[in-house]
């Protein structure tokens, strides 16, 4: 496996979670590129990027799932692997980045690899992904939902080939409400009345009618 690793943070309406992701990823990354991707209408970030150093992109406003997608294939080119994180992700281990793609490279440099979020261990909630996988499904995140389940097809994805890596001892802490490290309310509830209930039909139907051609795609690749 060529090429370094990608990490691409969506953001929306939180402008005081970037400041504090930006800081936690520049003391622990030790040789990732971060990219924020924003929406065209937030101008709740103005003037706060460029004074962290970070690299930002902005597209139309879209979900979580499109936004990654397209990051992914308009910045990924070269890179070895690609990673989704949210802002609220905290990087804590010094070096999780060079620990998870040494995993990535112990499974041959095609696989997907998750740390510990100290709120569960069966999803990969911030996920690490080899690009080889990303170019055989031909997308990063699963097109038919917006916003959730995305996890839960990258496990189907990777756990039905076997390249599937849980790092517990890497810790990339998810500051989510469900663990009481974050209000309830905002994009949290906003996204959930907006994509919830289509987006749980879009992934039994995409297990139903697709997984087992996606699947195979990714078993394809592995030795």
């Amino acid at each position: 496996m060529t090429g370094g690793l990608l990490v691409i943070v969506p953001v929306r309406g939180r402008p005081a979670s970037a400041p504090r992701f930006a800081e936690a990823f520049g003391a622990t990354a030790r040789e990732a590129d971060l990219l924020m991707v924003l929406d065209d209408d937030d101008g709740s970030y103005d003037g706060i990027l460029p004074g962290l150093g970070v690299r930002a992109v902005t597209y139309p406003r879209m979900p979580t799932a499109p936004k990654i997608n397209r990051a992914a294939a308009d910045h990924g080119t070269g890179y070895g692997a690609v990673m989704f994180m949210g802002d609220d992700n905290m990087p804590r281990t010094p070096g999780w980045d060079q620990v998870m793609m040494a995993a990535l490279e112990g499974h041959g440099g095609t696989g997907i690899v998750y740390a510990n979020d100290l709120l569960r261990n069966d999803l990969p909630c911030s996920a690490l992904i080899s690009a080889d996988i990303i170019a055989a499904l031909g997308w990063m995140a699963l097109p038919a939902v917006s916003h959730f389940y995305i996890d839960n097809a990258w496990a189907d994805l990777a756990s039905s080939t076997g390249c599937l890596t849980y790092l517990p001892g890497v810790i990339i802490e998810h500051l989510h409400p469900c663990a009481g490290k974050a209000p309830y309310e905002g994009l949290y509830s906003e996204a959930r009345e907006l994509y919830w209930d289509a987006d749980e039909a879009a992934y039994h139907q995409w297990r139903a009618q697709q997984m087992e051609a996606d699947v195979a795609k990714v078993r394809a690749l592995l030795p």
